[in-house]
């Protein structure tokens, strides 16, 4: 799989490096030279110097090739443009980080494949740590997001089967994390405190099913 990431700060280093792993080819598009000299001394991959909102620069990442475009620079702006023009060279997948919050609902309907908000899975993660209740955002895709949500001591449903849980419409449990484990969906699972439910759902529907699950 050939996979462009757009923006090579911390976000688009730690995606290189983890990318790259996976064995995936990869190129990175950077405005900093400084950056591009920086990323090119630690990896094989072609790191382009330029604009990834430019259409010359994407030709020279390989945009006509690729199979996955990631614009994570700091500008949300830069990011729904980078993949949006990515669109006209027919990439299959674009995936966009929002800085800002207040622009994943707009970005939502752009067109756009994915949106990932670093800024709002930070602050959960943070208040989640205050709290001790665990509940993140995985993906976002139009109106529907993937969540996790860690089922606390206490819980509403603590003890329940899956099948009978009673979430808001729309919502589906696509598996079940315990411990090591991924187990696939099964009415008949009894849910456990420490279990991490991985569910899809509509965006308006958050609280409700955080509700439902942690009790508040």
């Amino acid at each position: 799989m050939y996979v462009i990431v757009i923006g090579g700060g911390r976000v688009g280093r730690v995606l290189l490096t983890l990318l790259s792993a996976e064995g995936y080819e990869v190129s990175v598009v950077e405005k900093s030279m400084a950056r591009c000299s920086d990323l090119a001394s630690g990896s094989d991959a072609l790191i382009i110097q330029g604009d990834g909102t430019d259409v010359a620069c994407l030709e020279d990442a390989g945009a006509k090739k690729a199979d996955v475009l990631m614009a994570v620079t700091r500008d949300d702006n830069v990011n729904v443009m980078a993949c949006q023009l990515a669109k006209t060279f027919n990439v299959p997948k674009v995936i966009a980080r929002v800085n800002d919050p207040k622009n994943k609902e707009i970005y939502a309907g752009l067109g756009l494949d994915a949106t990932v908000s670093t800024t709002e899975n930070a602050a959960l993660a943070l208040k989640n740590a205050v709290s001790g209740v665990r509940s993140h955002s995985v993906l976002t895709h139009g109106t529907r997001e993937l969540v996790e949500i860690a089922i606390p001591k206490g819980s509403p449903a603590t003890d329940q089967l899956l099948g009978t849980l009673r979430l808001p419409n729309g919502c589906k449990v696509l598996g079940v994390y315990r411990g090591q484990d991924i187990l696939l969906p099964d009415r008949d699972i009894i849910v456990l405190p420490g279990d991490s439910l991985l569910i899809v759902t509509e965006m308006t529907h958050i609280r409700k099913l955080r509700t439902a699950l942690i009790g508040k």
